[in-house]
């Protein structure tokens, strides 16, 4: 279990740092929302620099919605595109 002086002490400062920065630009990333999200305010996953994509469903059942995995699929293929194409 972590301490609190390593959570809070100079052992994870980099971690931190991470957390809060912006993602790249150039990093495909996907964030997914639902407005009926009980427990997470959907607002706090809009992230400028990804594809935000709204489903329906509830916080717990994004883990087997299947619109999740879809749009998962989705970005998964455009970068393999990207990463692929000559």
């Amino acid at each position: 279990m972590f301490s609190s002086d390593c959570r809070d002490g100079a052992c994870c400062a980099d971690f931190r740092a991470l957390l809060v920065a912006p993602l790249e630009p150039a990093m495909p990333t996907l964030a997914v929302y639902s407005r009926s999200d009980g427990i997470v305010d959907w607002r706090a996953c809009l992230d400028p620099y990804a594809e935000c994509v709204e489903i329906e469903g509830s916080h717990c059942g994004m883990a087997v919605n299947a619109q999740v995995y879809r749009e998962l699929e989705r970005l998964l293929e455009r970068t393999e595109a990207a990463t692929c194409s000559p």
